[in-house]
């Protein structure tokens, strides 16, 4: 009969454009239970911090420069997770004055970073999972003007430089570009390790040269 298959076979009469709205509010409530993790690790390290310092259990043995060589990996770590959503511009931090350090002052740095990285090391996953999702959709939405970012408020931000809207809603986006992000974004958070994925005539609508990145995409 040349019909489509039901591509949601528990919703049978939902768009995808009323999915991307589902899975914008999904991402939402994801990002919004791993910042809640990291308040509580952020609360329980700063409650226990002067007893750990002053009972001498930082087991830190670093060197200035190694100091501020993590320190900085730290505020770059920070700009990643800025820019995937997980955290606001608030969380940008700044440079470590200039200055020597003496004992006392390495050990309370190396316990803050210590910290710190055990409070951003809850994101790692899904920090991967966003920059590969945005990775993968942004390729196909540039040559259009167009862009995806994801932002803890708002879930997916879409934006355009062309046309009478700067900022587009789901339904604003061509079936292709509906399509792909349902796909991707049902890949990257709702399938789980292991999983035996079928995917019938993906091609149905995407446009020629996103079929030829198809197989690239999967294995990203």
């Amino acid at each position: 009969s040349g019909s489509q298959p039901n591509r949601y076979p528990n919703s049978p009469d939902i768009k995808a454009s009323e999915e991307v709205d589902i899975y914008s509010a999904e991402i939402k409530d994801l990002i919004s239970k791993k910042l809640a993790e990291s308040v509580s690790i952020a609360q329980s390290r700063d409650r226990t911090f002067p007893n750990r310092l002053l009972g001498g259990q930082t087991n830190v043995q670093l060197s200035e420069s190694e100091i501020r060589t993590k320190f900085s990996e730290l505020e770059e770590r920070r700009k990643r997770l800025i820019a995937a959503g997980l955290l606001g511009d608030e969380e940008q931090g700044v440079p470590l004055p200039e200055k020597e350090m003496d004992n006392m002052e390495k050990n309370v740095l190396g316990l803050y970073i210590s910290d710190v990285e055990k409070k951003l090391e809850i994101f790692d996953d899904l920090q991967t999972r966003i920059q590969t999702f945005m990775e993968i959709i942004n390729f196909k939405f540039q040559p259009k003007g167009k862009s995806i970012n994801i932002s803890r408020q708002n879930g997916f931000i879409f934006d355009s430089k062309h046309g009478d809207k700067n900022r587009l809603d789901a339904k604003d986006l061509s079936s292709g570009e509906q399509h792909e992000i349902v796909l991707f974004y049902e890949l990257l958070f709702k399938t789980g390790n292991g999983a035996l994925i079928l995917i019938d005539e993906p091609e149905i609508y995407l446009h020629v040269n996103w079929q030829r990145v198809f197989l690239a995409d999967l294995e990203k």
